[in-house]
């Protein structure tokens, strides 16, 4: 998502939020307060995006490096097949974890606390079934490259890669 789109966004966001009246319950208004404990924040925010941005470079250099190997087509194609894969097995996490995230946040800022422990071991137990189920798919991926192609070169490609990406 580019800056144009983030920025656009916000905008229709803070739209919504301002003209439904959505906030007039919760918020009592702006303060400088709320500034005060994001150098925290920022301290872990800050790194961990810069993890996520060198992580998908590091996919785009390792599939410019496919095309350099002995067959460039089928050790590219299954590169593509791993990305998506891999790509389909943050998309959960992520929403779940953004998702339980602003629950707890709510039930913090209600003062609810022994809600809001429910929701997060909730959460974990989720994951941790989901790394269950990703583990057990992942040595298969050399299956699944079965149903895209008949080329014999990218099963190889695809059985490697799934051991690596364990």
């Amino acid at each position: 998502m580019g800056c144009g789109q983030i920025s656009t966004l916000l905008l229709l966001w803070f739209f919504y939020i301002y003209y439904s009246g959505t906030h007039e319950k919760t918020w009592a208004g702006f303060s400088l307060k709320s500034f005060r404990e994001w150098l925290p924040f920022l301290n872990l925010a800050v790194p961990s995006r810069v993890s996520v941005c060198l992580e998908w470079r590091w996919y785009e250099f390792m599939t410019i490096f496919c095309g350099y190997l002995s067959n460039p087509r089928s050790s590219v194609a299954s590169m593509g097949v791993l990305i998506q894969i891999t790509s389909l097995m943050y998309i959960f996490p992520y929403s779940l974890n953004n998702n339980v995230s602003t629950r707890v946040g709510n039930m913090i800022g209600a003062q609810k606390p022994s809600q809001y422990f429910c929701w997060y071991w909730d959460e974990k137990i989720i994951q941790y079934i989901y790394v269950c189920v990703c583990a057990r798919v992942m040595p298969s991926l050399s299956k699944i490259s079965e149903s895209v192609t008949s080329d014999r070169s990218y099963y190889s490609y695809s059985w490697y890669y799934s051991r690596v990406a364990i």
